[in-house]
């Protein structure tokens, strides 16, 4: 009732924070869902963890961010995003202005090319404050991005990239963009268990580094 509602734009029924974790949507309905939300002014979270996400719903949530200028906390968790649905997304991230929290974690198609996509979107935004791509099976390849990005947001306040094997190079990298933030801001970095050279099917790694930094700018 309440997806209908919001889709509907039921003027009587001001929904705030819509969850639909594992609610089996299909792509027709999340696509609607999307739509709706470019006329949206009440709601202020949403999370369809674990529904599939198909490139059309990708596209309509793009056109949605460029206009929604209410919701705050968007979550995405195992909805199969990968790099070709990270593209559809990429311009409605870059140009939303209201979001501060953004959760992509366990989609482990997104790899590299999805997270460098992701990247590039938040340098241009203004308003993302924490982002959670923990077992998106990023490795080293996009290590220089994300040191560009945590050295170079503009916002971007909490990064967490845990269970996803980076190596140390990558690592460390990010360790010293982290201290060089040119923005003023103070930046957590989580990369638990990202050195590690062992991975497992659902994301997570053996036994290897396993660290959080936390850095003051000056």
């Amino acid at each position: 009732a309440n997806l209908i509602s919001l889709a509907d734009g039921d003027p009587d029924d001001e929904i705030n924070s819509l969850v639909l974790v594992s609610c089996d949507i299909g792509p027709a309905s999340l696509s609607r869902l999307f739509y709706s939300l470019s006329e949206n002014s009440n709601l202020q979270t949403l999370d369809v963890s674990k529904n599939n996400l198909d490139e059309r719903a990708a596209a309509l949530l793009a056109d949605a961010l460029v206009t929604n200028t209410t919701l705050v906390s968007l979550t995405l968790q195992e909805t199969g995003l990968n790099p070709s649905k990270m593209k559809k997304l990429k311009d409605g991230l870059a140009k939303n202005r209201a979001i501060t929290y953004l959760d992509l974690s366990q989609n482990l198609g997104l790899g590299s090319p999805g997270a460098i996509v992701l990247c590039e979107a938040l340098l241009e935004n203004s308003t993302v404050e924490m982002v959670n791509l923990c077992k998106c099976q990023i490795d080293s390849k996009a290590g220089p991005t994300l040191a560009d990005l945590v050295m170079l947001s503009r916002s971007v306040e909490d990064l967490n990239l845990s269970y996803n094997y980076m190596g140390e190079t990558a690592v460390l990298a990010l360790n010293l963009a982290a201290q060089r933030q040119r923005c003023g801001t103070d930046i957590a970095v989580h990369l638990y268990d990202c050195s590690s050279p062992k991975k497992y099917p659902d994301g997570k790694t053996g036994k290897g580094g396993s660290r959080s930094l936390r850095v003051m700018s000056p």
